[in-house]
């Protein structure tokens, strides 16, 4: 399509459900084509895909652990595990990793790559993200307190979280509650979050930087 000088190339993904097999009511069988339809968007794209009673079940499971996550971040039923960044001339620890993890009360540990793409779909990435630095920021000053070395502490920031127009206050903040100098806090973004809303990043890199000091960047 031509608007306004600008070639638009658009594409189509189609959910299918069939009558009477998969329903008998038009509200069912338009709510199972929906649910199709997402499944493809995930994937594919630009395609199609026929509706099976398996997807609902998914769609269940989604739904559960959903819920289970608001009340997970209610009761701080997650962890920080730090590993270790470790100087290979004289094995000295030079820096850690902040590494969140759901410990869910049946499920036991719950993988990032099942529960982190749920909070950024829902939103709660934000409130999740800013757990993980408070705590990061914590547990390091009290390492620091008792007299072992002094090392940065690095969090991976989702991009979301990282275009909140609050953010820098969100940092400033939490180094002032934990008594963290800036510098032993280190921030990670990515290469493709980067090249999202350039400008703003670029902005928001700056401020972070003249947080009391230098918060570091990788």
């Amino acid at each position: 399509m031509d608007v306004n000088g600008y070639e638009i190339y658009t594409s189509v993904s189609i959910g299918i459900s069939l009558y009477p097999s998969l329903g008998k009511t038009a509200s069912e069988l338009m709510k199972q084509a929906d649910i199709a339809m997402n499944f493809i968007k995930k994937e594919n794209k630009n395609d199609f895909l026929m509706f099976k009673r398996s997807f609902t079940e998914g769609f269940k499971e989604r739904l559960t652990l959903e819920t289970e996550l608001h009340r997970a971040l209610e009761n701080k039923d997650f962890v920080l595990h730090f590993q270790p960044q470790v100087n290979i001339k004289n094995n000295e620890i030079i820096g850690l990793e902040a590494l969140c993890r759901w410990n869910h009360p049946n499920r036991g540990i719950v993988s990032p790559g099942e529960f982190i793409p749920l909070a950024e779909k829902t939103g709660l990435i934000v409130e999740l993200g800013d757990w993980v630095i408070r705590e990061a920021c914590r547990q390091n000053k009290i390492w620091q307190d008792l007299g072992l070395p002094k090392v940065k502490v690095s969090v991976n920031l989702s991009a979301k979280q990282f275009l909140q127009r609050d953010l820098v206050d969100n940092i400033a903040n939490i180094l002032d509650e934990t008594g963290l100098e800036p510098q032993y806090l280190e921030i990670e973004i990515t290469e493709s979050m980067a090249m999202t809303n350039e400008k703003f990043i670029i902005e928001n890199v700056k401020r972070i930087q003249r947080i009391r000091g230098q918060c570091g960047f990788r």
